[in-house]
């Protein structure tokens, strides 16, 4: 068993468990001299101007609305606060109480985590003026020693503590040393030493006697490998190890034990892990903070009426067919330093409903249609996101609970859950048939292809008006979304909306226009928090070397270099889940890397783990590319604004050379739009290329179909034939021509298929040279050289992408 050394748990007398008797007390105690330590340093918000020495930030990622937030300099409000040179919004220093720090190494190496407990001003001048005239009492180790820092020396370790993420955190037990003497030159109060691999690689000699009171289940794990449970010194593991299936189950719990009591801090705040441990930080702090968070979230579900109080437990009983299930609150610090409490129903504890709980979302393909449409009808495009959305609907679920003492004068009543509380299995159902309703009563219809897509006839424009619906996300296409506001906030719906208005930001994407009004959907604020993730992991920011995902021709899949351990393979896994969302939410040009590299998410190897930090680099590099809702017609210029559809198809055969499977790449356009992307590896081993391409043909046009489908029930005009262009020959003309005939028998069901499509004259195959073929990039790894016009037009250029044709014409 893996055991680690926070150094957010070190030196504190936390009991976590206890195997004998049902709890072990895990104590981390005095590290040795010959080791310079390195522990978990908790990430915080506090940091040092460049200019201005003495000042305190509060950062946050979304910045959209800090004007309207941002307190007057001016205003008595900032009495307590410091201010920098150009009075910026600042954290009160009164915000510093409460946080957290690790001090200086002790001369025997101890190193403690030191509490904030309170503030001392010398008031001989104003403090913003002087900010050295300010003193913090703190508490500096867990005999209650105290000390008096000032501002500086605060700063300086709460700085320090942000500059170094690093985490110690031993794997196993390798060796071990003795039986030791006193006056042996390895002796440190055990006889025994026990040689502790870490994550770094390093190996140190560790006191057996220490590391068991820490960790006895390791040690005992160690000692029965080695044959040492008969041996003086080992013998007090006999007990953990006698029995082999208690023995599995003890060291498990311990594992969950640990996790689940171990303390938690997040920018240099502990979070608590109840409503108790809420109480007695606020006592620690000297403040109510954490009370009045969970006093503003009851004080909302009180609000909704989220609760039926049918009187004390004592005096009543509950109702016939009711469960009684439990509460719990959540806690969490925001990164600018707000605490925050949410009320969530223990579902597991309730029966599966009968009926179904499924509440589907509106896909991504949907929603981009739907803001290509907005574009194309000269219809305006709105988010707005409807708050505390589960609480505007009623429960199926006959549950109820006992308050606790969070619940204030409510402590010991029979609450009844009257609405679709967080946490109960049905609410997600529940706020979907509300929602539902709500739209219909105001004259919208769902689409029969996308039903979280909602449809309402402008009679004005003679167009359809649409949203998207995300839970409680609406990404809204009308021509006055105004009026759907002002509908949704009155009687008899009272929904409370927050971010309403013109579309910025929705579902992890942000949208601008270029020079010439064109919207344009990008990816860069989530870019952004890749690559903060990735600094993380690897202590510094991707390169900007890289040209292309992956180099032209690579083979992963041939990569013998080690396996990674096991917090590598998180980190793999972490960093291709990052890379997946991005690929929906626009960054198709990656997509084919990271199909490859996400068959070796079970394991790993260190040339992997390469290939996607070059991924990385090439996102970190390529950082600015867009999808522009270009509505311009292809040629021949049509009457009104109908939509066309353009599809191009690639396959790259034997792309896997240990399966010997194909990779299907298909990009779907509506006029010059990307609008769907596709890239797989066929379920079939193709054993020649007119096999791979013709099967990526079945492919897309089985897309095309339901593409044509979806956009018929949206509303839209569409050709009457969808352009599918590829660049095998074979495949084309064998698809196009009357008597063709099939050669390879294995293809049959593909190629009929893909000749009955354009024998119904809705589809229209061309060949096209493999090099203008953006399907390309879906299909191989490539190199920047080959695709740049290609990756030009489709992300990287501003405005009509005919000029770009037409400039590459005049210059040959």
């Amino acid at each position: 068993m893996s055991s680690q050394l926070n150094r957010s748990m070190l030196k504190l007398p936390i009991p976590l468990l206890k195997l004998h008797k049902a709890m072990i007390k895990y104590r981390f105690t005095t590290l040795s001299n010959n080791r310079h330590p390195n522990f978990l340093l908790m990430t915080s918000v506090l940091y040092c101007h460049p200019h201005v020495r003495l000042t305190i930030f509060s950062k946050s990622f979304d910045t959209s609305d800090d004007k309207a937030k941002r307190d007057d300099p001016t205003d008595e409000g900032t009495k307590d606060r410091v201010l920098n040179e150009k009075g910026d919004a600042l954290v009160q220093l009164n915000d510093l109480v409460g946080m957290t720090f690790l001090t200086d190494p002790q001369p025997d190496g101890q190193i403690f985590r030191a509490r904030i407990v309170e503030m001392i001003e010398n008031h001989d001048d104003e403090v913003e003026s002087h900010p050295d005239r300010i003193r913090f009492l703190c508490k500096m180790d867990k005999n209650g020693r105290e000390d008096l820092l000032t501002y500086n020396q605060i700063l300086d370790y709460l700085n320090r503590d942000m500059e170094n993420p690093v985490l110690w955190k031993y794997k196993k037990i390798v060796s071990h040393q003795g039986p030791l003497k006193q006056g042996d030159k390895d002796y440190k109060g055990s006889a025994w030493n026990v040689l502790l691999e870490w994550e770094t690689g390093e190996v140190t000699a560790e006191p057996l006697n220490i590391i068991a009171k820490d960790d006895p289940i390791t040690c005992a794990i160690y000692a029965k490998e080695n044959g040492l449970l008969n041996t003086e010194g080992w013998r007090r593991f006999k007990s953990y190890a006698r029995r082999e299936k208690k023995f599995t189950r003890m060291v498990k719990q311990a594992f969950l034990r640990s996790f689940r009591t171990s303390p938690k801090y997040k920018y240099g705040h502990e979070v608590p892990q109840s409503y108790e441990d809420a109480l007695r930080l606020d006592r620690i702090a000297g403040n109510t903070k954490w009370q009045d968070a969970v006093g503003l979230e009851l004080g909302q579900i009180h609000e909704y009426k989220s609760f039926t109080d049918l009187g004390h437990k004592d005096k009543v009983s509950a109702p016939k067919g009711y469960k009684k299930i439990r509460v719990h609150l959540v806690f969490d610090v925001k990164h600018d330093g707000r605490y925050k409490a949410r009320l969530v129903a223990d579902g597991h504890l309730t029966d599966a409903p009968l009926e179904s709980v499924y509440s589907g979302v509106v896909s991504m393909r949907g929603f981009r249609i739907v803001m290509f449409l907005a574009e194309l009808n000269d219809l305006e495009l709105w988010s707005t996101d409807i708050g505390n959305a589960y609480l505007e609907s009623y429960t199926s679920e006959k549950v109820y609970i006992i308050a606790g003492p969070e619940f204030k004068d409510m402590e010991d009543h029979i609450l009844i859950i009257s609405k679709a509380l967080y946490g109960l299995k049905s609410s997600g159902q529940r706020w979907h048939d509300r929602l539902h309703d709500c739209l219909m009563d105001l004259g919208w219809f769902p689409c029969k292809a996308e039903p979280d897509i909602w449809m309402r006839k402008n009679g004005e424009l003679n167009v359809w008006e649409y949203i998207a619906v995300y839970v409680d996300d609406l990404a809204i296409a009308m021509q006055h979304p105004q009026e759907l506001i002002d509908q949704l906030t009155s009687r008899p719906f009272n929904f409370k909306l927050k971010g309403t208005g013109s579309i910025s930001h929705h579902l992890g994407m942000q949208f601008s226009r270029d020079e010439d009004g064109t919207l344009c959907m990008e990816q860069k604020r989530y870019l952004e928090k890749m690559i903060d993730g990735y600094v993380r992991f690897f202590g510094s920011k991707p390169r900007t070397n890289a040209c292309a995902p992956l180099e032209r021709g690579d083979h992963p899949e041939m990569d013998t270099s080690p396996l990674l351990d096991e917090e590598r393979t998180k980190v793999y896994q972490s960093l291709i889940g990052a890379l997946q969302w991005i690929i929906t939410i626009g960054r198709f040009d990656v997509f084919s890397a990271v199909t490859t590299m996400s068959s070796f998410r079970a394991a790993p190897r260190e040339g992997h783990l390469e290939r996607i930090k070059r991924i990385y680099s090439y996102l970190h590099k390529m950082s600015d590319g867009k999808i522009r809702n270009s509505f311009r017609m292809m040629p021949p210029e049509p009457l009104g604004k109908w939509v066309t559809l353009t599809h191009f198809v690639d396959a790259n055969l034997m792309h896997d050379l240990i399966t010997g499977r194909s990779l299907t790449g298909i990009l779907h356009l509506l006029n010059k739009t990307p609008i769907d992307w596709f890239s797989k590896k066929q379920a079939t081993v193709e054993t020649a290329t007119y096999g791979s391409e013709m099967v990526a043909m079945r492919t897309c046009v089985e897309q095309v179909v339901d593409l044509r489908n979806t956009l018929r029930y949206l509303g839209v005009p569409i050709r009457d034939k969808s352009y599918v262009f590829g660049d095998k020959e074979s495949v084309i003309n064998s698809s196009k021509e009357l008597h063709a005939k099939l050669h390879k028998r294995h293809n049959m069901l593909s190629f009929h298929y893909v000749r009955e499509a354009v024998a119904t004259g809705f589809l229209h195959l061309t060949h096209i040279p493999g090099k203008i073929n953006p399907a390309d990039m879906l299909s191989k790894h490539w190199g920047y050289s080959d695709i740049k016009d290609i990756l030009k037009a489709l992300l990287f250029h501003r405005g009509d992408t005919a000029e770009l044709g037409q400039n590459t014409t005049t210059s040959k």
